[in-house]
């Protein structure tokens, strides 16, 4: 998103809008943990107007899966629902979700079936983040 982008939704009149900018900003400033649990409940009442919900959904799923806040991660893949090409995202969110939570068998799993389906590079940066979160309690797995 631009600058110009950003300040409009930052000074929006809805709320939710502003809100999300506020979230961007927070983790823009290093402050992730604070940035995830503020748009928990804020995402999914985004407005379909603004024409970038589903992206959104997956962007701060993707982001709350990767700092373990699977309950955040999971309301807002419940939420998203992407089409075409996009919908691997969701799909890796899930496993990358997965491996946050413990779970390496479905994690591996889940990320294996996008052989073939998912762009290389976005299949590889979820294995990279996958292991990232599996790797303390399962090294083998990772």
């Amino acid at each position: 998103m631009t600058a110009r982008g950003y300040l409009s939704r930052l000074s929006s009149d809805d709320p939710i809008v502003a809100g999300l900018s506020e979230a961007q900003a927070l983790w823009a400033l290093g402050m992730r943990k604070v940035a995830v649990t503020s748009v928990g409940d804020l995402l999914v009442r985004y407005p379909e107007s603004e024409g970038d919900k589903t992206d959104q959904l997956l962007v701060w799923a993707g982001r709350a899966a990767s700092l373990r806040e699977t309950d955040t991660a999971t309301t807002l893949l419940r939420s998203a629902k992407p089409e075409g090409d996009q919908v691997w995202r969701k799909t890796a969110t899930e496993g990358i979700v997965s491996c946050a939570s413990g779970d390496a068998k479905k994690c591996i799993r889940t990320l294996d079936g996008l052989e073939g389906d998912a762009p290389a590079d976005g299949l590889a940066d979820a294995r990279v983040t996958a292991a990232m979160l599996i790797g303390p309690t399962d090294a083998q797995a990772a």
